[in-house]
């Protein structure tokens, strides 16, 4: 397993990226949350550290809530995925992991952006268009990119994850 900090900053940062990271496992890696310039933030992140990962290459993302610092990126990313399969439909759809109470309103959050005007209005796009939702339960360890992935809701004032993974040699907790 290895980690890679893409961002520190928190909601009013001026300086940093939202606080997210990648999580390297033996079968690929995984995005913890996805904020606002996410395909900025993966290119300066993977360029300082040497490190080759885009969002074409990362295809699990874990969503811990929606705050905008951590869900903003969602957007863009999606539709770049979504956009790269119409040319190349093998493209795989990304994974997106999140809690229920997150997967509950995140289409009422991204729906009117991801909704539009390239729809066709007989057939009005869904999360399903974009990402494959799995919902992580705090009972039950979950298995992403070949890592252990253990979560527990915690203290925020929104339903919200934080995150243990585990290589059977190292433990990662956010």
């Amino acid at each position: 397993m290895n980690v890679l900090i893409v961002g520190i900053g928190d909601a009013f940062t001026a300086r940093y990226f939202g606080s997210s990271a990648i999580v390297k496992g033996p079968e690929g890696m995984v995005l913890i949350d996805c904020p606002d310039l996410i395909h900025r933030a993966l290119r300066v992140a993977t360029s300082l550290s040497g490190v080759e990962a885009d969002a074409f290459s990362i295809n699990d993302i874990i969503l811990t809530h929606l705050h905008g610092d951590h869900c903003n990126g969602l957007e863009s990313y999606g539709f770049a995925r979504y956009f790269t399969r119409l040319d190349d439909p093998e493209h795989p759809k990304p994974r997106l992991h999140c809690a229920q109470g997150v997967a509950d309103r995140l289409w009422e959050r991204l729906g009117p952006a991801m909704d539009g005007a390239h729809a066709n209005p007989d057939e009005p796009r869904t999360l399903d268009d974009f990402f494959d939702l799995h919902i992580l339960d705090p009972e039950t360890p979950s298995q992403i990119v070949g890592l252990k992935v253990k979560c527990r809701l915690t203290q925020h004032p929104i339903p919200t994850l934080g995150l243990r993974f585990d290589d059977g040699k190292y433990s990662f907790a956010w």
